[in-house]
């Protein structure tokens, strides 16, 4: 190994130390200031681990804020991290080959990359978006129009920052992401939470959800090759979870739904505190 490189895997160490050293105090004021979503996130683990005390409940709920905090201090750091991103994920090399061969045998199809709110998404789709560019394909991720208009522009701005373009969350993204698929581009779905409002009736680890219907209809119309993505931390550095998602194209939508958050479950089960869903997603969330 070069000397210039052992520096820069020490810039890296040192960078990733101080996140976590200023995460604590971070993560103490995100719980003063969000009670409802540490109430949401405590019912959350507690549908998980039904077997649990109340002081490992409020354990597994601030380990949850802090993985949080650390999340949003990568984001701030974002185009400094993804310079040196190859140095701090495990088997990185070897693990972006295998995503690039299956992007390379999709040819031209287009291809569908879900993921959650789990680990560092937006640093994962860095990665997506470099394979895709050195397939000749161009990547897309769906981002909502949240309030205030600041933040919509800072999350805006990561994702471009990663190489993403950006389909807005309204009226037109289901045309606008199919034309992208159907010209055998990559778009990259979080699809955990339902921002819609309607959809189709199931249940998400063990609770009754309404969860949106726009993948399996995207699915459904384009016949893409499918994928579950995520980024989490293991021990000092991050991994990459990458599983291709086998399907039938006749199946229905529900069927292709309950697919998909079968892959989310075995993905999120990896690390759950690294899965940071604050906002009422469940059926009765807003009544507990």
């Amino acid at each position: 190994m070069l000397f210039k490189e052992k520096i820069i895997i020490f810039l890296c160490y040192l960078i990733l130390e101080n996140i976590k050293l200023f995460a604590h105090p971070v993560s103490l004021l995100m719980k003063s200031f969000h009670k409802k979503g540490f109430r949401l996130a405590k019912l959350r683990f507690k549908n998980l681990y039904p077997n649990l005390s109340e002081k490992e409940l409020n354990y597994l709920v601030s380990q949850n804020f802090y993985n949080y905090s650390i999340y949003y201090l990568e984001i701030i750091l974002l185009p400094l991290l993804i310079k040196f991103i190859r140095y701090f994920i495990n088997n990185f090399q070897e693990s972006y080959s295998i995503l690039k061969d299956c992007f390379i045998q999709a040819n031209d199809r287009g291809i569908i990359v879900i993921t959650a709110h789990f680990g560092n998404w937006d640093l994962g789709s860095y990665i997506i978006s470099s394979i895709s560019k050195e397939c000749n394909k161009e990547a897309f991720a769906v981002v909502e129009s949240i309030r205030p208009r600041w933040l919509f522009n800072f999350f805006k701005w990561t994702r471009e920052k990663a190489g993403l373009k950006i389909i807005p969350l309204n009226e037109s993204t289901g045309i606008k992401s199919l034309k992208e698929l159907k010209n055998g581009n990559v778009i990259a779905l979080v699809v955990d939470r339902n921002l819609t409002k309607h959809g189709i009736k199931t249940t998400f680890f063990g609770r009754e959800c309404i969860f949106n219907d726009g993948p399996s209809i995207l699915i459904k119309r384009t016949n893409p090759k499918l994928f579950v993505a995520g980024l989490y931390r293991l021990n000092k550095n991050y991994q990459i979870y990458f599983k291709e998602i086998e399907y039938k194209n006749e199946n229905s939508k529900e069927e292709i739904t309950n697919l998909l958050i079968k892959n989310l479950e075995e993905m999120i089960n990896i690390s759950p505190t690294q899965w940071f869903i604050f906002q009422p997603n469940w059926i009765g969330d807003d009544y507990e």
